[in-house]
């Protein structure tokens, strides 16, 4: 396979394959998220959903990793998991509705849509920031009242591959501030598959999933 060496980087030297392959898109996702296009920087309050998922996971080590005071949403039974991961607020979701809790947040970072998007800018400070990563590329993300009036940034984030980037994020684990979350490494074949989507489709996964082939 050949592949342009401006879309590779150096695998991190302290992590097995298995590992290192759950990295490239959630990390490039949620580097452009909240690096490239958010600008996170130390003393930020950040919000982050759904922080027991795939993105979730490495987007709180992210954003904690420069600095931010980190919220979350998250089920009751993954609420110490997240906190383990970093994050200094948790809100239960199934409990709490997040957008009474939380004031004053300079970025969101959504991956669900609807109503929890349309919700999000009820906590963002003016001038804040929203990235949204759900739906396809080119979709717009919606404004509503709340958004004009605090003059809201929001931006649709399709990860596009970037080298550069990920050996930036190769030096963040290397030096131990992001620990990639790998819950499940399952066979390369047909039956590994549906169970990797049984896990991912009932809820119950957290961090990654990584299909392996056995040669």
């Amino acid at each position: 396979m050949a592949v342009d060496e401006k879309y590779v980087a150096k695998k991190p030297r302290n992590l097995s394959f298995e590992e290192a392959a759950s990295i490239p898109l959630v990390g490039l996702t949620s580097w452009q998220s909240l690096v490239k296009f958010a600008n996170v920087q130390k003393g930020n309050k950040v919000l982050i959903h759904a922080g027991s998922g795939g993105i979730g996971t490495f987007a709180i080590q992210l954003a904690k990793s420069f600095g931010a005071h980190v919220a979350t949403t998250t089920s009751t039974k993954n609420m110490q998991f997240v906190k383990d991961l970093g994050a200094d607020t948790v809100v239960d979701y199934k409990t709490e509705d997040f957008s009474l809790l939380l004031h004053n947040y300079n970025i969101v970072f959504d991956v669900l849509g609807g109503d929890v998007l349309k919700n999000s800018y009820k906590v963002l400070a003016p001038n804040g920031k929203l990235a949204s990563i759900y739906g396809p590329k080119g979709m717009e993300i919606p404004q509503t009242e709340i958004s004009r009036e605090k003059n809201i940034e929001s931006d649709h984030i399709f990860t596009e591959p970037n080298g550069y980037e990920l050996s930036l994020i190769t030096e963040l684990i290397e030096s131990g501030k992001i620990k990639p979350v790998v819950t499940h490494v399952l066979p390369l074949h047909v039956e590994g598959v549906k169970k990797a989507h049984h896990i991912s489709e009932s809820e119950r996964a957290l961090g990654k999933i990584v299909l392996k082939k056995h040669w």
